[in-house]
């Protein structure tokens, strides 16, 4: 291990590494052994300020809401509530408070680090103090697991998740020729701006049936859903996860290296990079489609729909513990 006062790193004991950054305990790299040579994994930057800005959200840890809430306005028992408008005429990823600040690193070891963030009552319009960490483990298995824990003293809307984006095959520029399989038989349609159109709706006989292995581009754009948002950018409501069932896996295009990804959480959104064109990466100017995002996380607009088995609202007598398990096997 290896830190300096903005970075820090993670490895263990196969030689895999997790390098992170403090803006946003973001998730700058990862590295896994490949027939004896280092492959990175995913779309980061070694250049902190490009996290300060980061458009993309690359690796970021998002919230206090991830995802979209529509015209970014809520009510909890009958009290209304105005967040910020970042990506008009919407909310979303919580404006950037999370993932664009610095995070106070609590402790850290080999292979472990836990970060914390505080937010006033009042940020970006959310009700209530809010305080969070997250907790990174790397393990032999070369799985890396993230957990949060969080508190709150008024009720609010809650949904963290991690933003990084996956390519397994770099020297290939986009993910195209991933494969891809999520554990998902329903799939919410949006509008244009990303808000969801109406009901989950079955995933059989469509472009998001991802029920066994298909390849990311083999129906890029095929459809009007994905015309809209010029890609994927759609949730998944997944089947009930356990340590050994995974709600996704992504098998790069060469076959030799597998992610699997595991969760608590109930859905999933999948972003196919449909806008990383310009974004600054350690490669240069990103392009789009460069990286997948699987974000494990309640559905979109949660605190404005009754979506199945959708708490978002944490209550200050309760703790948020989530956590997601991200595993490459090689």
């Amino acid at each position: 291990m290896t830190e300096t006062p903005h970075w820090l790193e993670l490895s263990n004991s196969n030689g895999m590494v997790v390098r992170l950054v403090d803006v946003g305990a973001s998730i700058a790299s990862i590295r896994v052994p490949v027939v004896g040579k280092m492959r990175e994994v995913v779309v980061g930057s070694d250049t902190r300020d490009d996290y300060l800005s980061n458009p993309a959200f690359l690796g970021a840890n998002v919230g206090r809401f991830a995802n979209r809430i529509a015209g970014g306005q809520f009510a909890i028992k009958e009290q209304s509530f105005q967040l910020s408008i970042n990506q008009a005429p919407n909310h979303l990823h919580g404006a950037g408070q999370l993932s664009h600040s610095t995070w106070q690193l609590l402790q850290y070891s080999a292979h472990s680090a836990v970060y914390e963030f505080k937010s006033n009552d009042g940020d970006e319009g959310y009700p209530g103090n809010l305080q969070v960490q997250v907790h990174y483990e790397l393990g032999d298995d070369n799985d890396l697991t993230i957990s949060y824990e969080a508190h709150v003293d008024k009720p609010c809307p809650l949904n963290l998740t991690n933003h990084s984006y996956f390519n397994l095959d770099v020297e290939h520029g986009t993910v195209h020729q991933h494969q891809l399989k999520i554990a998902a038989d329903r799939y919410l349609p949006v509008r244009s701006d990303g808000i969801p159109e109406a009901h989950l709706e079955a995933v059989e006989h469509t472009n998001f049936d991802f029920r066994t292995f298909k390849a990311v581009g083999a129906v890029l754009l095929a459809d009007e859903q994905q015309k809209r948002v010029k890609g994927y950018d759609h949730s998944f409501m997944i089947a009930p996860s356990d340590n050994n069932t995974p709600a996704a896996q992504v098998l790069s295009a060469d076959g030799k290296v597998c992610l699997s990804v595991y969760t608590s959480k109930p859905a999933l959104h999948l972003y196919t990079g449909n806008y990383l064109g310009g974004v600054p990466t350690r490669t240069g100017e990103g392009v789009d489609y460069q990286g997948i995002a699987l974000e494990t996380q309640f559905l979109p607009d949660a605190p404005n729909r009754n979506w199945p088995h959708q708490t978002c609202i944490l209550q200050p007598s309760e703790v948020y513990k989530y956590a997601t398990r991200f595993q490459f096997s090689v």
